[in-house]
């Protein structure tokens, strides 16, 4: 594997790390138990994903993601579980795509394109996930939410993330 390719896969590992982590770990503490099966699934098939990445970096460490790993932290403040959900559908989620589909375009190995691809897959279904959960029980949303949700969108935009998660490169 090239510098590259390997500067690749250790960011998208972080990423998709970060959320398994993120997500699952805060899961328990979610009053919407909706929210919580939700989150559970996604951490799950992230965690799988993390799995992947990192066999196909022969088990080295991730990359360092500590921008996102703030904005997940702070969206598990919320105990409903909506902002969590939120964030991984909305903040972070359209970010992924876009940087799993970057990658694609600079890195083709097969190895590597079918981690990525499954970055795609899980990521969507994750997205859709929190679609279905959330119309099952609508988010109380009020002024403060709105401001916590605009917080995390801001803070990965004052950190050059306002389209992707970038490639760490």
């Amino acid at each position: 594997m090239s510098d590259v390719e390997r500067a690749l896969a250790r960011h998208l590992h972080a990423c998709v790390a970060a959320v398994y982590h993120q997500v699952g770990s805060s899961a328990s503490r979610f009053t919407n138990d909706g929210y919580a099966v939700c989150a559970y699934e996604c951490a799950r098939h992230f965690g799988a994903l993390a799995f992947s990445w990192r066999a196909l970096l022969d088990g080295e460490a991730p990359g360092d993601v500590a921008l996102l790993e703030e904005v997940l932290t702070r969206a598990t403040s919320d105990e409903t579980g909506a902002t969590t959900l939120y964030a991984v559908a909305i903040v972070v989620g359209p970010r992924l795509l876009v940087s799993a589909r970057d990658a694609l375009e600079v890195v083709t190995t097969p190895e590597f394109a079918r981690t990525a691809s499954a970055t795609l897959d899980v990521t969507l279904a994750a997205m859709r996930r929190v679609e279905a959960a959330f119309a099952r029980a609508v988010p109380e949303v009020d002024e403060a939410w709105r401001r916590q949700a605009r917080d995390l969108v801001d803070l990965l935009e004052a950190g050059g993330m306002a389209e992707s998660l970038g490639l760490g490169v």
